[in-house]
């Protein structure tokens, strides 16, 4: 059972991509051209969509675009055996291994990193929209306090 999101575009370029990289390790080397180019149109695409690189959508792409380059050379194509079935996981269930290891990268973080905060974010279930928005909403910054402080009382 497919994943129960409306088909679009976004979809579609997983979709393609996907089938294109299984085709290529079924023996087709070619196919992996094809997978760079939609890779890269998917990075222009959400570049201009979300208006810059820090945008999360912007930085899985790339990300993604990356680790198809990197496993180009031969010791590293075992990559590609894994982007496979990554992707193929998030267009049936939803769930982006390489989103939620993005969110934890310490510039899309508010929280210092733990074990906690990695099966947190590793674990939980698939979400619609972004997991980003999901791990921002139940942190804490930096520094913040573990107990409320009571309230100063002092007239200024």
């Amino acid at each position: 059972m497919l994943h129960n999101r409306s088909f679009n575009l976004v979809w579609t370029y997983w979709l393609l991509i996907v089938v294109l990289l299984v085709v290529g390790l079924a023996g087709w080397p070619a196919g992996f051209m094809p997978v760079i180019i939609l890779c890269s149109i998917q990075v222009l695409y959400f570049l201009w969509r979300e208006g810059g690189i820090s945008a999360f959508p912007v930085q899985v792409r790339i990300a993604y675009l990356l680790l198809i380059l990197v496993s180009q050379w031969d010791l590293l194509t075992f990559i590609l055996w894994m982007q496979a079935l990554g992707t193929t996981i998030e267009l049936l269930l939803g769930y982006c291994t390489l989103a939620r290891v993005m969110a934890l990268m310490p510039w899309n973080r508010r929280k210092l990193l733990s074990w906690q905060l990695i099966r947190q974010v590793l674990f939980s279930a698939p979400v619609k929209g972004s997991v980003l928005e999901r791990v921002r909403a139940q942190e804490r910054p930096y520094g913040a306090r573990l107990v409320a402080q009571p309230p100063n009382n002092r007239r200024t």
